[in-house]
């Protein structure tokens, strides 16, 4: 580095102090706060977790609050986000918070990194941002950021690059507070050091940069491929009567673990003879007659590493034993249907047909 960490973390402070990011969470101190902000834009953009984060610190103003809430109304606050092991864990930290630390966040790193769901930036930020602590993050922007003004082309998964990028941060950081440096860093790679077409023109780095003077800042940091997505087909059966509906709970080890969505069979392709299907579904769920079955419409959403093909079916039928469905399966009256957490897809096929969770098609 051509220029001294002293000047550079001055830079870089002055020009996020000219750029503001404003967003709810920046002006606090708060370790509740910025935990809850942190962890919802593990996976998420800033426009889809804002309101989000919202929802969340006005339901539950405190980690206490949180604590007292069941898993089921947390998942339904969180539903649309996605990743809801998330959720989860923040949620069960919030009970060992209480229970372990009497309701007040920890304020050493690694107290913090030690709860369930905190990895190494989310820690970092927490500890810099409420506790002024010298532990720099290392997200996406940050990486991008050194990675350009630096030169390193090494693979920045590779635990020898985090380590030097480690080093670097580590020394800029004792030059500036903790706090305005890290958001510093990762507010300029958000708006200034960007992924694609930076205006290089404009950065006050520039001259410092390596990758700008050697004309590879479209080639750093090195891009992993992406891994090829997982192709899965559920056949989702609304088994239905007048006044309610059968819903499932995924209490397994998958996608959407905890959340509601409808009974279903897997199958290696989203075509599948009605016959056949009807067959599959009686021998399953041993409902049989009076029995109408009809295909409704296909939906899929696409995840991380997998893409989900969703068929839906309308089951209308008389006879439903709640003592008879099988374990996790409950029939649940329309009218409650609105505390549960459903998956994204199953929302969607509810609101689709102008379900709004509240009223079904009759005779259909």
């Amino acid at each position: 580095m051509d220029v001294s960490f002293k000047r550079f973390a001055q830079l870089i402070v002055n020009w996020s102090e000219e750029h503001p990011r404003p967003m709810p969470w920046n002006n606090t101190s708060d370790p509740y706060k910025i935990w809850i902000s942190e962890i919802i834009l593990q996976q998420t953009q800033v426009a889809q977790g804002l309101p989000y984060y919202q929802a969340f610190v006005r339901r539950f103003p405190n980690v206490k609050k949180l604590a007292k809430a069941s898993e089921d109304e947390v998942l339904r606050l969180w539903q649309g986000l996605g990743y809801n092991s998330r959720a989860r864990n923040m949620h069960a930290t919030a009970r060992v918070i209480v229970k372990d630390f009497d309701g007040v966040f920890p304020s050493n790193y690694a107290q913090i990194r030690a709860l369930k769901g905190i990895g190494e930036y989310t820690a970092a930020a927490i500890a810099s941002f409420a506790f002024q602590h010298p532990t720099p993050v290392l997200d996406s922007n940050v990486i991008r950021v050194l990675c350009r003004i630096e030169g390193i082309s090494e693979d920045p998964a590779k635990r020898a690059t985090r380590t030097r990028l480690y080093a670097l941060l580590d020394k800029m950081i004792k030059e500036a507070d903790p706090g305005q440096f890290n958001q510093a860093m990762m507010n300029f790679g958000a708006l200034q050091c960007k992924a694609r077409r930076p205006d290089c023109s404009s950065c006050v780095l520039s001259r410092h940069c390596v990758a700008f003077r050697s004309g590879l800042v479209e080639e750093l940091p090195m891009r992993m491929k992406k891994m090829k997505r997982k192709v899965r087909f559920f056949h989702y059966f609304m088994i239905r009567n007048k006044s309610g509906l059968v819903i499932h709970q995924r209490t397994f080890k998958d996608i959407w673990q905890q959340m509601y969505d409808f009974p279903m069979l897997e199958t290696s392709s989203s075509r599948m003879p009605s016959r056949v299907m009807r067959e599959q579904f009686i021998s399953q769920f041993g409902i049989r007659s009076p029995l109408i079955m009809h295909r409704l419409r296909s939906i899929s959403q696409t995840l991380t590493h997998q893409e989900i093909n969703c068929v839906f079916y309308d089951i209308e039928t008389s006879r439903i034993s709640k003592q008879k469905l099988p374990a996790d399966y409950r029939f649940e009256d329309l009218r409650n249907l609105n505390n549960f957490a459903f998956p994204k897809v199953i929302r969607a096929c509810l609101s689709d047909y102008s379900l709004h969770l509240l009223k079904l098609p009759q005779g259909s």
